[in-house]
């Protein structure tokens, strides 16, 4: 059994029969999990499944995460991701990686103050890089 993508919130694998000492490999399938059992997803693209599958678009957007945090809001981290998931549609671990304050794709956007709520960083601005027209 493996995972038919890289994406995480994926529910579909791929079962290939491993072992058959005397003879050939089964044919593989591609199920769903759903509820705690596997049920057969029909449409399964096997071609784009040998490729690797196309780079996809990441469905978490800079407009997203100022949307969540719009006026300034400032929000605990399980407040921002429950926000995050209902406005770009994506699941928990999507969002939750999403609002990383270190090493995310948004970090340069985001803040925690010392209460532990998360933000958007302020705006540089010009004078915060120069002094009198000269870089500081």
């Amino acid at each position: 059994m493996q995972p038919a993508s890289q994406d995480t919130e994926d529910d579909c694998v791929v079962i290939t029969c491993a072992k058959n000492n005397d003879g050939e490999l089964g044919k593989r399938t591609a199920w769903e999990r759903k509820n705690g059992l596997f049920v057969p997803a029909p449409g399964f693209n096997f071609e784009e499944f040998d490729r690797g599958g196309e780079k996809r678009e990441a469905k978490v957007k800079e407009e997203h995460i100022r949307q969540v945090f719009k006026s300034g809001q400032q929000l605990m981290q399980n407040e921002a991701v429950k926000r995050l998931q209902e406005v770009a549609q994506v699941g928990r671990t999507a969002a939750y990686d999403a609002l990383k304050i270190f090493d995310g794709r948004f970090s340069d956007l985001l803040s925690r103050d010392s209460d532990g709520r998360i933000g958007l960083r302020p705006p540089t601005t010009t004078a915060d890089h120069e002094e009198d027209g000269v870089p500081l």
